[in-house]
């Protein structure tokens, strides 16, 4: 992509505007714009975050943090940790700390919840 059309949707998120309030206060950063997400939460985001179409407008990725036996597992990390660097909207966490949260989107929580009981109906049929 070449440019960022305002009011276009870019996965979950549609730009509002420039951002140029964001901008101003953080000259030497990069563009960021002003997006809203279907949940309802307005978040800055750069042009790179735009461009990969997320799905939730913040949520976590899981990441093993006991990586230190094993060098598959240490290789696995690496790779995800550049798979998503320079994406604002992706924190990655330990496995404990991916459940629900108020910091991440509802959507995201929304579909945790509804995986975890998925789990759950699963494992009490087994």
């Amino acid at each position: 992509m070449d440019e960022i059309v305002l009011n276009e949707r870019y996965g979950c998120m549609e730009v509002l505007d420039l951002g140029e309030e964001y901008n101003e206060k953080h000259p030497d950063e990069e563009i960021h714009y002003k997006c809203q997400c279907r949940c309802g939460r307005i978040s800055y985001f750069n042009k790179k975050t735009l461009e990969h179409k997320p799905r939730y407008c913040y949520y976590p990725v899981m990441i093993t943090e006991n990586h230190y036996y094993c060098a598959k597992i240490r290789e696995a990390t690496e790779r995800k940790r550049q798979k998503y660097a320079g994406l604002e909207n992706v924190v990655l966490k330990g496995r404990s700390e991916c459940g629900p949260s108020k910091d991440y989107c509802y959507r995201y929580n929304a579909y945790w919840r509804s995986q975890q009981k998925r789990k759950e109906k699963m494992s009490a049929g087994a």
